[in-house]
């Protein structure tokens, strides 16, 4: 896997002592945050940090572990609800039906209503093999 990483040579943190944005346990963050505040790649390094999962140690991108495992939870819960969206809807259960075609390539999504239960390629009637 390959990544641009390129945006590192611009980040201020590189012309920091590196001990200031991984202070040991309750010790301020607040001069990393400074620093950060200013960097001009800060959005990339969120991103990059986000994108790593990486929620353990130092401040990466403006922000504590503790707030990326926050941005994490948020993001994988408005996934969630998305999702319950799709298949409740606003005016009730809703589905999409894929009997008997492959799901399609993302970004060429075309729902199509389901066949009744118990319908040739419908969804098989409750406790149907």
């Amino acid at each position: 896997m390959t990544t641009n990483q390129e945006w590192r040579q611009e980040a201020l943190c590189a012309q920091t002592d590196p001990e200031v944005f991984f202070p040991e346990k309750g010790k301020p963050t607040g001069p990393a945050l400074r620093v950060c505040a200013g960097c001009p790649v800060r959005a990339a390094c969120l991103a990059d940090a986000l994108a790593r999962r990486d929620t353990t140690f130092g401040v990466l991108g403006g922000t504590t572990p503790r707030q990326r495992r926050k941005l994490l939870r948020d993001e994988q819960t408005r996934v969630t609800q998305a999702a319950q969206l799709a298949v409740v809807g606003a005016e009730g259960p809703v589905s999409t039906c894929w009997a008997g075609t492959d799901v399609p390539e993302p970004g060429a999504f075309r729902p199509r209503p389901c066949p009744p239960v118990g319908a040739v390629g419908g969804l098989p009637e409750a406790g149907a093999a």
